[in-house]
């Protein structure tokens, strides 16, 4: 059996999108964990924190926000790779999370498959994809 390609943590209070992208991910060979909020997901990053290779999170999250969730698994990770889904990007919420609309990380919704495994084969194959942390000037 190949290796698997890596192990993804998915966060999204959308059941509807949490089960389409954890089929399309799961179907490619990754090995998907999934939470509904900010608190599952720490508690399943805490179970699973040696395996998780990449975050995949909505920006709005029941009990906090996607980009505080990074920040802290990033502190205890710091090479872990990020990709933020939000389906109300936009200038103002980006200004507000210091990440620009054209930064790599974001993913907008509604969003191809396609367009999501290209976007977490570049993360998990460069590097180009870690959190970091911004200023805003």
């Amino acid at each position: 059996m190949p290796p698997t390609p890596g192990t993804i943590l998915l966060v999204d209070d959308e059941v509807s999108v949490r089960e389409s992208v954890r089929s399309a991910l799961q179907g490619c060979g990754y090995t998907v964990w999934d939470a509904a909020s900010y608190d599952d997901a720490l508690r399943t990053y805490r179970q699973h924190h040696g395996e998780i290779d990449l975050l995949i999170t909505d920006i709005s999250l029941p009990g906090n926000n996607g980009y505080e969730l990074a920040a802290w698994i990033s502190e205890m990770r710091p090479n872990i790779k990020v990709i933020f889904v939000s389906g109300q990007a936009g200038r103002e919420l980006c200004k507000f999370y210091y990440m620009p609309e054209t930064d790599p990380r974001l993913l907008k919704k509604p969003f191809e498959t396609d367009e999501l495994l290209r976007r977490v084969r570049c993360a998990l194959g460069s590097g180009g994809s870690q959190m970091t942390t911004a200023n805003s000037g």
